[in-house]
Order: structure tokens, then C-alpha cells, then sequence
């Protein structure tokens, strides 16, 4: 199997008016067929599915970016990963991160297949986002957060749902096939606090053809659905 790492599939949107916040609820998908962790090697096999809101529209694979991008993501996350840990099994954490040696997260918390996850992004100050991350109707048990001020976040316009992967070596280290996690209740509000009606484009990143069977759905502006 190819190198595939990077985004392979996700859609975007870019508001004009800008975005002071970004929610959404997403389901926790089945677990992969096979788990090749090393413990020696720490062979970093991770699936990463996340809203996240961009300075720029820069993905993984493209020249790199200058020094303003930043994206802020509320993260589910399958494997290991430096530096957040992990395992054989899902989590979630909240991130901010440049390409420049910046990264924040908060701590990972497990998770199960079928859990429905609330990310929220939302600005509390020019320059200052609170990113969250929990399991809808326990909230109190598995919040994971972190607040930031940056002059990276005068603007985070650009909006994501995204699948990013790493370290794949065959098709059953992801979710079995037709299994999906569906993104929900997408809400995107401007910097007025005016809801934001999104025109998402399906985007597919460097790796191609597609990798295994993944996939993404527009179904409507609130709902997006990433298959396996």
C-alpha cells in the first residue's frame, strides 16, 4: 500500500463575514479490523476525524504555509500519536497547532464505537478561542478543552470536516467498509453572530486515487458523512 498520510477526504468553506464559532455533534465510528502497534517502534498508526476552523485554506501535501496559519480542531482520534498518546482505541482531545513548533491539546480522553461527540470552537475574544470536546450526554465526565489567545486567531475563516490519517499499511487498519461517522447539527455563526448558511465543496487531499474505500457526503449544510 502507497504512502497515504494526510487528509484524504474533507470539505471546506470559506465565510466572507467571518467565524466566531463552529459546533457540531459527530459519531464515534466501529473500530479498524487490525491494531499493528508496536511497542518497540511505537509504529504511530492514527486516524484523526475533526471540525476545524483555518487561518488559510493550507492541507496537508501543499507547499507549506507562511507563519500566520493555524487551525484550532476539536479531534477524535483512533491509535497512537505524538504527542497525545493514545492506543487500541477512540479518544478525544482539543487541539490548536502551527507548523512552526506551536501546539497545544488538551488531554485525551477514550471513547467508544457508536458515542456521539460535541466539538465547539468558539472565540471568547479577539484574539482568544475556546475549543472543546466531549461525549454528548456525559459531558461533565469526558470534557477535554483549552482556551488560547494568538495573533494567528484574529481570524479563523476558513471552515473543515475533515478524515486525516497516518502510518496506514492496508485497508483493514481503518473502519470496516460502509462503516461512516456522520457530523451533525453543523452550525457556523460570522463574526456578528449571524448564523452562516455554508456552500461545503468535497475536497480529496494528495493521496490519489482514493485510499481504501473512504469517502465524503454532503448530505445538507449541516450534515457531512465520512465513509470507510
Amino acid at each position: 500500500m502507497k504512502n497515504t498520510d494526510g487528509w484524504q477526504v474533507y470539505t471546506q468553506f470559506k465565510s466572507t463575514a467571518g467565524i466566531s464559532s463552529f459546533l457540531g455533534d459527530w459519531t464515534v465510528p466501529t473500530d479498524p479490523t487490525t491494531w499493528p502497534y508496536n511497542n518497540k517502534t511505537r509504529h504511530q498508526h492514527v486516524i484523526y476525524l475533526f471540525t476545524g476552523l483555518q487561518s488559510d485554506d493550507w492541507v496537508p501535501g501543499d507547499p507549506a504555509p507562511g507563519m500566520k496559519f493555524d487551525i484550532i480542531q476539536p479531534v477524535l482520534q483512533w491509535g497512537y500519536s505524538d504527542p497525545n498518546g493514545g492506543g487500541r482505541f477512540w479518544g478525544i482531545a482539543s487541539w490548536y497547532l502551527t507548523l512552526y513548533g506551536h501546539t497545544l491539546w488538551s488531554k485525551l480522553v477514550p471513547v467508544g464505537p457508536n458515542e456521539v461527540i460535541f466539538g465547539n470552537m468558539t472565540r471568547v475574544k479577539d484574539e482568544t478561542w475556546y475549543i472543546s470536546t466531549n461525549v454528548k450526554g456525559r459531558a461533565k465526565d469526558t470534557l477535554t478543552a483549552l482556551t488560547h489567545s494568538s495573533f494567528r486567531l484574529r481570524q479563523q475563516p476558513w471552515a473543515f470536516v475533515t478524515l486525516e490519517t497516518y502510518s496506514e499499511d492496508s485497508c483493514e487498519q481503518f473502519p470496516p467498509t460502509k462503516a461512516q461517522s456522520v457530523f451533525t447539527n453543523l452550525v457556523l455563526k460570522d463574526d456578528k453572530g449571524n448564523t452562516v448558511t455554508p456552500k461545503w465543496s468535497r475536497c480529496r487531499g494528495q493521496n490519489q486515487p482514493r485510499v481504501c474505500s473512504t469517502r465524503i457526503t454532503v448530505n445538507n449544510t449541516e450534515t457531512i458523512t465520512i465513509g470507510f
